[in-house]
């Protein structure tokens, strides 16, 4: 057994690994769920932020695994430490047959009914091809599946994957019947096929996803393999019944499809838009329309300040907003007063990167967590690397210590300003003139 450890920025954070003995894959379920320590040590400080292969000697453990934690700190760093995969090697556990005991069976079950017998002479008679008198041959040739309820062969199918589902529907009629049926595809995750994924595939499923709720298509698309047009007549004919859709990176998008989804989408809740930093700012006004948002990931795009106002203004039902590094959004502030008296169900707000919150924007917060019942809900709050607001000075200080205050049900505020902005030269003294004015 050995783990490796792809660093690509600021390595030698990892202090250690640990290894868990329950495999949600495996047969045997332990009794009690442990976490084991493969390999600890003290956080290293590498000269060069340079990408690396890290592969420490871990401990050998006495049970299979195949989910590990890695502990970071990055107190030494200059940066945050980015990861690019963790690869597990080991043997593969030789999945185990579960044993069934054997029902006991009486003396008078022993005997087949008249039916029962007339069916297996007719079967034998005609060597079990020929059709009976309604029609039907007496074995289907699909194992008798069709003996089996409708709603039993849907949940033996729900745990097949997509491309199971696929090939599983060419096998026989009545199995490509269950695997084409719409509600195997509730929910549709095409992030791990993104390489190959195309117009052509999301054309195949289109007739399978009527009742689809949930939609994962990041990564997708790229280098043209998905076009707009593909994915907007996906859209027209799947998106009634989404409730969440994941788009991250997805780097096809144009401010047409934005407009498709939210004419078709009338109950989308959840939109991930993280890293679709090619869709044009006026794309985004489009997300107005979808009042019944209560996450929306807006990662490192370029909305502009006017867009997200007219976001704020009518999707009053947010409870998860990311503005996280938006560069073009112009004052913070705003958007920080229209957060606290607009918005009362947000949990967590994510303003990482931003360029210009100030104090002022903060005691906006404060105020709406004070005064409005966004004290009631909202969690967790980080508005780190803010690189033009004031740096650890006494009104922040105390603007924090207010925020924490305020909020009773915080559990999280991320809090910190990188770069440290440059202090202000001294103000140099000038005498105070001398009154001579006589008494």
């Amino acid at each position: 057994m050995a783990v490796e450890v792809l660093e690509t920025y600021y390595p030698g954070a990892i202090v250690q690994i640990q290894a868990c003995n329950l495999n949600p894959f495996s047969q045997n379920t332990p009794a009690d769920v442990r976490w084991e320590v493969l390999w600890s040590a003290e956080p290293t400080k590498v000269l060069t932020p340079q990408a690396r292969q890290f592969s420490p000697a871990i401990r050998q453990i006495s049970f299979p695994t195949n989910l590990l934690r890695l502990e970071i700190n990055s107190s030494l760093q200059q940066y945050y430490t980015e990861l690019d995969a963790v690869i597990l090697r080991g043997l593969r556990e030789r999945p185990i047959l579960p044993l069934y005991k054997m029902p006991v069976i009486g003396v008078g079950d022993l005997s087949d009914s008249d039916e029962e017998l007339a069916d297996m002479a007719a079967a034998f008679r005609h060597g079990g091809d020929d059709e009976d008198e309604d029609g039907k041959p007496p074995n289907a040739g699909n194992g008798h599946f069709d003996r089996l309820p409708y709603e039993l062969i849907q949940l033996i199918l729900s745990h097949l994957t997509l491309r199971d589902l696929c090939r599983l529907a060419q096998s026989c009629k009545l199995l490509h019947q269950h695997c084409c049926d719409p509600l195997q595809y509730t929910q549709l995750s095409l992030q791990p096929y993104w390489a190959r994924l195309s117009d052509a595939s999301l054309g195949h499923l289109q007739s399978r996803c009527s009742l689809l709720q949930r939609l994962n298509l990041s990564w997708t698309g790229n280098r043209g393999a998905l076009t707009p047009s593909g994915f907007t007549s996906f859209m027209k004919a799947c998106g009634p019944s989404l409730v969440s859709l994941e788009l991250s990176c997805c780097h096809f998008l144009t401010e047409a499809c934005l407009e498709v989804i939210s004419q078709t989408c009338p109950g989308l809740q959840e939109l991930n838009l993280s890293s679709c930093d090619r869709l044009h700012p006026q794309a985004f006004t489009h997300i107005s329309k979808l009042t019944r948002l209560r996450r929306l990931v807006l990662y490192r795009t370029k909305i502009e300040q006017t867009a997200i106002l007219n976001i704020l203004t009518f999707c009053t039902e947010l409870r998860h907003l990311n503005l996280g590094s938006c560069v073009r959004i112009e004052d913070y502030d705003v958007v920080a007063s229209m957060l606290s008296s607009r918005c009362y169900s947000l949990r967590s707000v994510d303003l990482w990167r931003c360029r210009n919150l100030t104090d002022r924007g903060l005691a906006e917060l404060v105020s709406g967590c004070r005064w409005g019942s966004f004290t009631r809900h909202l969690q967790t709050l980080s508005i780190t690397r803010c690189p033009l607001a004031p740096s650890e000075t006494t009104r922040s200080r105390e603007t924090r210590a207010r925020l924490l205050c305020a909020g009773p049900v915080m559990q999280d505020l991320k809090w910190g300003w990188f770069p440290k902005r440059r202090p202000d030269p001294p103000t140099p003294h000038v005498p105070r003139p001398q009154d001579n004015t006589p008494e």
